[in-house]
């Protein structure tokens, strides 16, 4: 079965305008995601889906830099339900995994377990959000999810919001993974500048490897970076007043 992990990413954030080219380590805040994503145990083909508009085109770098394809259909930018189902139906998905460009810490093997659990329970559709770390956050669910959803949301938000739809309105067996539950309310996504001072100093402080790319990418390596920005008075908080 064709299984297609789909980022979706564009450059025009409310709240920190230009997000995704913003640096980390030398590098683009897509840039990770994409590299992480390209670590997932299962996933044939990761794609960047963005938006219309000149500004968007600048993820296409990104997205060559990381090996990912960068999928950019005139789609309008609130109906991201109709890009990916544009992106399953000519990539021939017959599973999907949805994640965001605002993840730069996203763990693979985390992501690889939900798409393990989601295949050995025949599921349509399986997340690690309920509850989970924000910033870990993978969606898995099958071609016929997404069709259903794509042919029945009617909403803006359900148009927005690829799989709410299908969490709120679909029958079927929805597998929800918890994966590090002790940790749940940690965010390390990206909304806010803060945010992206949070993980810029949580990248400085990553162990590195001898790989393709040089970055522990677990999750107990990002919660060490955390621990030793703490003891360095960088971050005065403990981890649960970071959530």
């Amino acid at each position: 079965m064709n299984t297609l992990c789909i980022v979706q990413a564009r450059m025009g954030s409310t709240r920190l305008p230009r997000k995704g080219a913003a640096a980390i380590d030398g590098r683009s805040m897509t840039t990770h995601v994409l590299r992480r994503a390209g670590l997932i145990r299962g996933v044939d083909l990761v794609i960047l889906a963005a938006p219309p508009g000149i500004e968007n085109e600048e993820l296409r770098v990104d997205a060559e830099m990381a090996g990912a394809i960068f999928w950019q259909p005139q789609i309008d930018e609130a109906n991201v339900l109709s890009r990916y189902m544009n992106a399953a139906y000519v990539y021939d998905a017959q599973i999907v995994m949805r994640l965001t460009g605002d993840c730069p810490l996203l763990d693979p093997q985390v992501s690889s377990r939900v798409l393990e659990q989601f295949t050995q329970h025949g599921a349509e559709y399986a997340s690690n959000t309920h509850p989970g770390v924000d910033g870990l956050d993978t969606e898995v669910f099958t071609r016929q999810a997404l069709e259903v959803a794509h042919e029945q949301a009617r909403t803006p938000d359900q148009r927005e919001h690829v799989t709410l739809f299908m969490r709120e309105e679909m029958v079927g067996d929805h597998l929800h993974i918890g994966a590090y539950v002790e940790h749940s309310g940690l965010k390390l996504s990206v909304d806010t500048a803060v945010d992206l001072a949070v993980v810029r100093a949580i990248y400085a402080r990553l162990e590195r490897t001898t790989e393709a790319y040089p970055y522990k990418t677990d999750f107990k390596a990002t919660l060490a970076a955390i621990e030793q920005r703490r003891r360095e008075g960088v971050f005065s908080q403990t981890l649960s007043e970071l959530s």
